[in-house]
């Protein structure tokens, strides 16, 4: 298939979550990186939905596609251009088949890219002992995750993921709710439990400060260190000395 690695990228000034920015453009650097260490024959693309783009120069070091569409917005969450990016890639990339992770994600081991079928949706869902709780509100069971997902474009998920997004945070209306920086996982939550996609949900892909050790049933299965920069690294290094 005509893959593609899709990045969803804003500089230094980002919103990050409730306008607290997050060290977005070192996360990239990382990102980039490791995947070429495993994957260097799938090309990257980074969209930056805002006007908050990175630097041509640093787009030409990591040798990237990089397209900046300066969409306006009024959110206190920069995790909200994640669906939006995607929907936009749907319609205008030329590759068919995406792959899409989160900057703050470093591939450590490679993936079986072999194994995906063009016929399912795969998305990272947190698995049993990480559940969070519903949102009384949207009456939502919070297990997916928005930071792992293989598809075919041929699904249209990704604009009915935006539509959805677009709904909920309508529905929450408070730009200070603590489950607003989650609604876009939310979406899909509420996508699988409605509507008739072919999801797959994958677990145990991810280790870090927020993905601990104790909570991963097969470690054997993880393929990414999940943590921003600045968090501890134990649960990563617990996992290395453990699977080694």
């Amino acid at each position: 298939m005509n893959s593609a690695l899709v990045l969803i990228v804003e500089n230094e000034h980002n919103c990050g979550e409730f306008n607290r920015p997050e060290p977005l453009v070192e996360e990239l650097k990382l990102c980039v990186n490791s995947w070429r260490k495993y994957h260097s024959d799938i090309p990257i693309v980074a969209i930056c939905p805002s006007d908050k783009g990175i630097k041509s120069d640093l787009v030409q070091a990591l040798d990237i596609e990089y397209y900046q569409l300066n969409i306006k917005q009024n959110h206190s969450c920069g995790y909200y251009n994640i669906p939006l990016g995607l929907s936009w890639a749907e319609d205008n990339l030329k590759y068919d088949y995406f792959i899409h992770i989160d900057l703050d994600m470093i591939l450590v081991r490679p993936l079986n890219l072999e194994e995906l079928q063009r016929d399912k949706i795969y998305i990272g869902r947190l698995n049993d002992k990480e559940k969070k709780p519903n949102h009384l509100l949207m009456n939502i069971e919070y297990t997916f995750e928005s930071n792992f997902i293989c598809l075919h474009k041929e699904h249209g998920f990704l604009k009915r993921w935006q539509e959805v997004t677009v709904e909920l945070y309508k529905r929450l209306d408070n730009q200070q709710n603590e489950f607003y920086p989650e609604i876009e996982e939310f979406a899909i939550d509420y996508i699988y439990q409605n509507d008739n996609y072919p999801i797959v949900d994958l677990v145990d892909y991810q280790v870090g400060a927020r993905y601990p050790l104790k909570n991963i049933n097969k470690p054997n299965q993880v393929k990414f260190h999940h943590n921003h920069i600045y968090e501890p690294k134990e649960e990563f290094i617990k996992w290395k000395l453990l699977t080694r």
